[in-house]
């Protein structure tokens, strides 16, 4: 689905706000990626997760599974939202790989930003009364699909007796500006530490997503059935071995505890109760016993001994690495579980 600049914000290529408007501007930089953007303060960064934080703006996602870095603001009225993402593509491993148009995008035609030799597409996508609409910019840098995806996402179904006047010309343009000016402070900042050796996994039953060495393979050792969501056991996991390291994802769903409050009303952190009691069962250090790392608004990364936990509302997904012996390792000073790890950050 195509739409023209004039319709929706279209992205036509606005002049760049000036050097002083942007003086405040946060910074994102990626050491893993080696490069930087820079965003206003109405936008928020979604380093961790950021298609499950941004869907609570949006009903389509504006950054997807790929996303290594998400700049996202909320949508006013029938725009919903509105952002920039930074996406890797790991199965696209050549030049023109990169630029292949499909179904959904293209053609690719050339493009200068910020002084890099882009290509850029428009894309759009639509489901129950909402659409996503935008243009892709990309690049082979250093044997990696880099893609910059602009885009917004609105409300079709929207009337002004229910729901309000729709957003207005002045509001489009200055939105399409700030989306615009953070395309443009797009940079390359250094080399990519997690070069094109990397091929990603996709569990659609689990939900998981992750990368992996491209010479390894991913078995999957407890696919997903919908009876394991209502038993004791891992509802799911896939495993790769690499230089005689077993690593190994593991989603255990349906574990919501309960709703406990504090005197104030608010709900106590910390509360895991039910999902202690399974990993205790199961031969796992629990939740409480570990160390928080972060925290979103829906997933919560803890370390428990050898283990990496990201921990929603009612799911628990296990990261691991063990030996030949198949004991559990250390993943500490392990370059591939770090990258493992950071994959699922992302």
């Amino acid at each position: 689905m195509k739409r023209s600049c004039a319709v929706l914000l279209g992205f036509c290529l606005l002049p760049v706000a000036a050097a002083d408007a942007q003086s405040q501007w946060h910074t994102y930089q990626s050491p893993d990626y080696g490069f930087s953007v820079r965003y206003p303060s109405t936008f928020k960064s979604l380093s961790l997760h950021p298609v499950a934080q941004n869907q609570e703006f949006s009903m389509i996602p504006i950054c997807d599974t790929t996303a290594v870095a998400c700049i996202e603001r909320p949508g006013i009225r029938n725009l919903q939202a509105a952002g920039v993402s930074v996406n890797i593509l790991r199965d696209n491993k050549t030049a023109d790989a990169c630029y292949k148009s499909d179904e959904q995008v293209g053609p690719f035609k050339p493009i200068t930003v910020h002084g890099m030799n882009f290509r850029t597409a428009e894309f759009g996508d639509a489901a129950t009364g909402h659409s996503a609409t935008g243009n892709l910019y990309r690049i082979f840098h250093n044997d990696v699909c880099f893609e910059i995806v602009v885009a917004t996402a609105w409300v079709d179904v929207w009337t002004v007796e229910d729901e309000g006047p729709r957003i207005g010309a002045q509001t489009i343009k200055r939105i399409s500006g700030e989306l615009n000016a953070i395309l443009h402070t797009f940079t390359f900042t250094g080399p990519v530490a997690d070069g094109p050796s990397w091929s990603v996994f996709y569990d659609g039953g689990c939900g998981s997503r992750f990368e992996y060495p491209s010479a390894a393979t991913v078995i999957q050792t407890i696919p997903w059935e919908n009876e394991a969501y209502r038993t004791n056991k891992i509802s799911c996991s896939e495993h790769f071995i690499d230089h005689g390291r077993d690593y190994t994802v593991a989603v255990k769903s349906n574990l919501a505890d309960p709703q406990i409050h504090d005197v104030a009303g608010s709900r106590s952190a910390g509360t895991h109760i039910r999902k202690d009691a399974w990993l205790q069962s199961n031969g796992y250090p629990t939740i409480s016993s570990g160390q928080q790392i972060s925290a979103t608004d829906s997933v919560t990364e803890y370390r428990a001994g050898a283990y990496y936990y990201f921990v929603s509302e009612t799911d628990v997904t296990i990261l691991s690495v063990a030996g030949a012996d198949h004991q559990p390792l250390s993943p500490a000073n392990d370059p591939v579980f770090a990258h493992l790890l950071r994959s699922f950050q992302e």
